[in-house]
């Protein structure tokens, strides 16, 4: 789902949007708080490691609150994560012939003398797992009580499905997309380090050669980038993610 080339060493990354869900046995999820935040946190650390890779950084949140936009561009940006992702599902009518379609109405150019960037990633994930406390035996009897489609969703383990998009600051609008069906657990830094490499590996590698725009006119005035959390830490030896 990509429209052009995203020059790797000028890519900065935004804080993930996601959320993890608990399933009960009634099919019905919850949000849980506690393994969300955790789960965010190792995302946007892989995120911010792997771009670092490949010459790119990541941002806190709040390095964009002063500059112009900033809030309508964060309403937009999860909505339209939101609309690309049910498109690639299939639970829409609509379709697009390129992500190029979707466009910020307000032009983010200022934003690039700041960030000392041309691209800015975002991404958005959902989670929705059975609780950890239900074993298999209650499982089965779940199954018998609740029956049919319910207990079928009751007995989910499903890992995140992932969207990340990038938008190109000078035109505000998307200029690459990937979606993947996860299969790591996103709440340990490996699983999410493994996930977040499947999904922007490819596009990182080609951005490597990318041409790069001509600079921002005016003085730089760069953020500071999000601190470098380092590679997963090796508890096994047979464990390395470069």
């Amino acid at each position: 789902m990509s429209s052009a080339s995203v020059a790797s060493r000028r890519l900065v990354a935004l804080p993930s949007e996601g959320t993890v869900f608990d399933y009960d046995l009634g099919g019905n999820k919850t949000k849980n708080p506690g393994e969300t935040v955790t789960a965010r946190k190792n995302f946007d650390d892989a995120v911010n490691y792997r771009l670092r890779q490949h010459g790119g950084r990541a941002f806190e949140g709040a390095a964009i609150d002063g500059l112009p936009h900033a809030g309508a561009f964060r309403l937009w940006i999860v909505g339209t994560l939101k609309e690309i992702r049910a498109e690639h599902l299939g639970r829409t009518h609509e379709t697009h012939e390129t992500v190029g379609d979707w466009k910020f109405s307000n032009s983010l150019g200022a934003w690039r003398a700041v960030l000392d960037a041309d691209f800015i990633l975002v991404s958005f994930f959902t989670d929705a797992r059975n609780p950890p406390y239900i074993s298999p035996a209650v499982l089965v009897v779940g199954v018998l009580a609740v029956g049919g489609e319910a207990a079928i969703r009751a007995l989910r383990t499903d890992g995140p499905d992932t969207i990340a998009c990038v938008v190109h600051l000078e035109t505000s609008r998307i200029v690459w997309c990937n979606f993947e069906s996860m299969k790591e657990d996103l709440t340990l830094r490996a699983g999410a380090q493994t996930d977040v490499d499947s999904l922007l590996d490819e596009m990182l590698v080609a951005g490597d050669g990318a041409p790069v725009e001509p600079p921002p006119t005016g003085p730089l005035t760069a953020q500071a980038a999000a601190a470098d959390p380092g590679p997963v830490p090796r508890k096994h030896p047979e464990l390395h993610i470069p």
